[in-house]
């Protein structure tokens, strides 16, 4: 499995590896996993020993990674994946292995990535926060990391409901956006990332949205899991 993007999951887990015959799990982004506490983001049966590299694991509750493998069988191979961090100490707390139950094998996360891999779906972008004035909006976002970013999409509508149609403008590799749109109606913001070669994120964590009046509100609204193929 392959340039895929696994967002917002709510399920045990995002990926079921159980079977011997799935070999390979490279250039996927995993983002904001809502698992029980003992799942992962990709939980791996026992026998079944694929290759995980290569892939971005961020911002999960849980574990991104659950090994089942019994404690005498061959390391399984999760090296050379961004985990959102570059602390070893962290990164192991994001896997489930012998480390935690002694009868379980260890997952070998060396040569752990210090940045996003690039030939990943790009993270959704994060912190998106609007303000509103009088005849405007304000957008501002954090940047994304990837080393092969080319800029963000700004999309709008009136129900905050996926999905967001033709409204995407693409706003270049740029961190702030003002709009103006009438007055007196609640518009829905969220934003996306593409990279050099044309490859979308998800939708950002952060959807947020604003009317634009003298005295204007701004909520936060949380939307349902996805899964993304491209």
């Amino acid at each position: 499995m392959l340039h895929n993007s696994f967002v917002f999951n709510t399920a045990t887990t995002a990926v079921s590896i159980t079977v011997a015959t799935d070999k390979r799990f490279i250039y996927n982004t995993i983002v904001e996993q809502k698992g029980e506490q003992n799942s992962g983001g990709v939980y791996v049966g026992k026998d079944s020993l694929p290759e995980i590299n290569y892939n971005n694991f961020a911002i999960g509750q849980g574990y991104e990674v659950y090994n089942a493998n019994v404690q005498s069988s061959t390391d399984l191979n999760v090296k050379n994946n961004w985990w959102g961090s570059t602390n070893s100490a962290l990164i192991e707390q994001k896997i489930y292995d012998f480390f935690d139950n002694a009868s379980l094998g260890v997952a070998d996360y060396s040569g752990y990535l210090s940045s996003p891999e690039p030939d990943a779906p790009p993270m959704p972008p994060t912190g998106l926060q609007v303000s509103v004035a009088e005849n405007h909006f304000v957008l501002n976002w954090n940047a994304n990391q990837e080393s092969d970013l080319a800029g963000y999409k700004v999309y709008y509508d009136q129900d905050g409901k996926y999905p967001f149609g033709d409204t995407g403008i693409n706003v270049g590799n740029v961190t702030q956006f003002s709009l103006y749109l009438p007055t007196n109606t609640t518009y829905y913001f969220t934003v996306l990332a593409y990279d050099k070669d044309g490859e979308s994120s998800w939708y950002s964590l952060d959807v947020v949205n604003g009317t634009p009046t003298p005295t204007p509100t701004i909520n936060q609204q949380v939307y349902l899991p996805m899964i993304v193929k491209n």
